[in-house]
């Protein structure tokens, strides 16, 4: 799964430098991956999840991006949220 984002610096929101995008599916658990900026400004962030063989995309998983602190491991409140719905997620 690929997370694309066109966001401020992560400063914006605190003592962050970074973002972390995240996918919660339910019944199997959340998978995530800091997230990387382009050369523009604003910046498009950006990163890959890899699921694992056994996980697919269902409905209703939810989609998250929050500000990291990468030093830390801390992470803020999401910035942007999206929910699965219908269609085909395979």
């Amino acid at each position: 799964m690929s997370i694309m984002a066109t966001l401020p610096q992560p400063q914006v929101f605190g003592n962050f430098n970074s973002y972390t995008g995240e996918i919660l599916i339910p019944d199997i658990g959340g998978f995530g991956n800091q997230l990387f900026a382009t050369p523009e400004d604003p910046p498009t962030w950006s990163s890959r999840i890899e699921l694992p063989t056994a996980a697919s995309v269902t409905f209703n998983s939810r989609v998250l991006v929050r500000p990291l602190n990468s030093l830390t491991g801390t992470s803020g409140a999401p910035v942007l949220e999206g929910i699965i719905l219908g269609g085909n997620c395979r």
